[in-house]
């Protein structure tokens, strides 16, 4: 090895003048033999160096930065001398005082010399009884924890393990078993209306209760597998049970059929009239109302079915309306073919009216012809209202009459009366659905089992013939005008069976040159020229020749009940009557 030459000065300044405080070579070998078997290196620290004023006056912050200061190292070679001296050129600071510049400058180590072979083999030794030692203290813990964690474990649910997602991890299987019923609640209800409101229920509104369908997985999981419970850390468990929800169906069923779904009916589709006149459908409205008993067996089935959200539209449980605006197409164009048909009745100062808006409710179409149909209950029901009313035929149907002599009297049909109008009907139904179904308009009168002879209010009208029998008096009017006036014998008073019977009759049958009564019937035969027959039971105006008329007469020698008239008087009224006119006999 070459030395430089402050080397070389320094070595041979150590050969030539050892200091007096040099170390012998037995020494130095002794101290660090010393200091290796304490661990310490060859190396000794130098005092610290005083600071300068300017690095007194920078701070700590300088003291912080500043470079340790240089150690001085001896090489192995200067053991080969004899003494060594430690302090050798060295300033009272520790520095070397030969070297004035850079100072301070890191200065390499001295090697630590290598320990002997028997300090190798203590240490090693010792190594390896603290090696086996922790050995068996990390073999004692982990034996410790694992049976710990076996007897933990015993009748307990392994770590990491998951039922129906939830972590039972160390419990029971009565405590696992209890943590998924807590988190499964009883299964309430909810239901769903048309406009997407939902109305839901509880379960303890309908006695709803959960439970396990079997908690055989929960036992099993908490008594197996224990011997590796460790492992269950590394490898995550799911397991899955059923749970089953049970309910009352009754209290269900009650809690449906009670509960008010909605307040407002539904309401048909109808036609109305427009104001251009014809007919347009008004669309019905379904409401909100529902038939309970419908929503309920429907919700039953649901729950069956594990389906608790219940849609009102999908059970189909809304009440409808009875007649859509579909159901009306047909009757619409009905309404529109006949929107101006009207059947009118004629009962000469009066008018009864059939509507379109009537006629179109009795009209159907036949979807095979397309023919119309109407429906004839209802045009009877129609009639007997709306045209029976003006009938005037029957014995008790009253009228008000002026009379020629006695004024104005309130008379009754009679008791054999045959005067009147009688509607027909059957047969004014029959002529009514023609009018209908041949689609025109006409006026027209009903169909009659009996006529009178004017169809006014007061049907007797202005042509008439009357009989007064207190005053023994027949009078005929024409068109308003008395044209015949004329003295009469009338039935016996004092006997109901030759009596004339006051009452509104009309004339029934007109003959010349015949012969009433018969011996065998009446005890009498009599030839008259003009018979005008006008009552049912065998009364009438007839000629007979008699010496007077009038007066007290019929009290006495009465006729037989017809109304005797002199010969010329018969003659004229046969002339001026006609089948049908009303006769008029009063009191």
């Amino acid at each position: 090895m070459q030395l430089n030459e402050t080397q070389k000065k320094k070595n041979s300044s150590y050969g030539s003048h050892p200091p007096a405080n040099a170390l012998s070579r037995e020494q130095l070998q002794q101290r660090m033999q010393a200091a290796l078997q304490n661990g310490q290196g060859t190396t000794r620290k130098r005092p610290p160096r005083p600071y300068t004023e300017a690095e007194a006056e920078s701070g700590s912050e300088q003291t912080e930065t500043r470079k340790p200061p240089r150690r001085r190292t001896f090489p192995a070679e200067h053991l080969n001398h004899d003494t060594v001296d430690m302090d050798a050129d060295m300033g009272s600071d520790g520095y070397d005082m030969n070297e004035t510049e850079n100072r301070p400058q890191p200065v390499k180590r001295m090697p630590r010399p290598k320990p002997e072979p028997a300090e190798e083999a203590v240490k090693s030794g010792n190594g390896k009884k603290i090696a086996l030692l922790v050995s068996l203290i990390v073999v004692i813990a982990l034996l410790a924890v694992y049976l710990v964690g076996f007897f933990s474990y015993q009748d307990r649910i392994l770590p990491n393990t998951r039922v129906n997602g939830i972590d039972v991890s160390g419990m029971t299987a009565a405590e696992a078993e209890q943590s998924v019923l807590s988190q499964a609640n009883a299964k309430g209800i909810t239901f769903v209306k048309k406009d997407g409101e939902e109305v839901p229920f509880s379960g303890d509104q309908f006695g709803s209760t959960v439970s396990l369908s079997s908690n055989t997985v929960l036992t099993n999981a908490a008594q197996s597998g224990h011997g590796a419970w460790f492992t269950s850390y590394f490898h995550p468990t799911d397991l899955t049970v059923s749970v089953v929800n049970t309910y009352s169906e009754e209290e269900l069923a009650d809690l449906v059929k009670n509960y008010t779904w909605g307040t407002v009916a539904p309401t048909d589709a109808k036609i109305e009239k427009g104001d251009d006149d014809t007919y347009q459908i008004v669309p019905e409205e379904e409401g909100d109302m529902v038939d309970t008993d419908t929503l309920a067996a429907y919700t039953l089935e649901q729950m069956k079915d594990g389906n608790n959200t219940i849609s009102l539209t999908d059970a189909n449980c809304y009440l409808q309306p009875e007649i859509t605006s579909e159901d009306l197409q047909d009757k619409l164009a009905e309404y529109n073919r006949f929107s101006d048909l009207t059947i009118t009745y004629d009962f000469d100062d009066r008018q009864e009216v059939l509507e379109p808006e009537t006629i179109s409710e009795w009209i159907t179409v036949n979807e095979e012809d397309d023919s119309v149909e109407v429906d004839r209950d209802a045009v009877t029901n129609w009639v007997n209202e709306n045209l029976v009313k003006y009938d005037t035929y029957g014995s008790d149907y009253m009228r008000t009459f002026h009379s020629t002599l006695q004024g104005t009297l309130e008379i009754p049909g009679g008791q054999y009366g045959i005067y009147g109008w009688l509607t027909d009907v059957e047969a004014t139904v029959d002529k009514l659905i023609e009018y209908i179904q041949n689609g025109e308009s006409v006026t027209v009168e009903p169909e009659y089992a009996r006529t009178g002879y004017c169809r006014a209010t007061d049907d007797i009208g202005d042509s008439y013939a009357e009989v007064d029998i207190t005053n023994q008096k027949v009078f005929v009017y024409k068109d308003g005008e008395l044209v015949i006036e004329s003295d009469c014998v009338t039935g016996m008073a004092d006997d109901p069976s030759r009596e004339t019977p006051p009452g509104v009759y009309k004339v029934w049958s007109m003959d010349r040159n015949r012969i009433l009564g018969t011996m065998e019937a009446y005890g009498y035969e009599q030839p008259v020229d003009y018979w005008i027959y006008f009552t049912e039971i065998d009364i009438g105006f007839h000629d007979l020749l008699r010496s007077a008329y009038g007066g007290e007469i019929y009290k006495t020698n009465g006729s037989h009940g017809c109304v005797n008239l002199p010969l010329d008087v018969a003659a004229e009224m046969y002339d001026t009557v006609e089948i049908g006119y009303p006769v008029i006999v009063i009191a």
